[in-house]
């Protein structure tokens, strides 16, 4: 069987619209700073608790998974693991509540206020 020979591609020296030698690239301005957004902010709030609070349900998950193979005395100890675990989350869930009406609900409303003075409109 007779295999086609490859042809070999030469380099053209036609230049199609790309650089021209010489030229050394884009304009190195400043960078422009952006803002994050609302939604950033919010997220970055509670990440702390937020990851406590998945860590929390994981082990509860593995509980319960656990809990299903077990029977009797074993199953009923299980259980009782997984209302304490329920518990810490209730208690991460008011501590997660306290932190968003003490310190991020005012800051909030103090934010709204100060953009509704911005575009002249009533105030909250």
């Amino acid at each position: 069987m007779l295999v086609p020979k490859a042809t070999s591609f030469t380099k053209s020296t036609e230049n199609l619209g790309g650089k021209k030698s010489g030229d050394t690239g884009g304009g190195g301005g400043d960078p422009q700073k952006v803002k994050p957004t609302r939604k950033a902010d919010v997220v970055e709030r509670y990440k702390e608790i937020n990851d406590e609070l998945d860590d929390i349900q994981e082990a509860m998950d593995d509980a319960n998974r656990a809990a299903d193979k077990l029977w009797g005395a074993n199953r009923l100890a299980m259980m009782k693991k997984v209302a304490g675990q329920m518990e810490t989350e209730l208690d991460k869930l008011r501590e997660k509540k306290r932190l968003a009406e003490e310190t991020y609900l005012k800051e909030d409303i103090d934010d709204l206020n100060e953009a509704t003075d911005k575009a002249g409109v009533a105030r909250f």
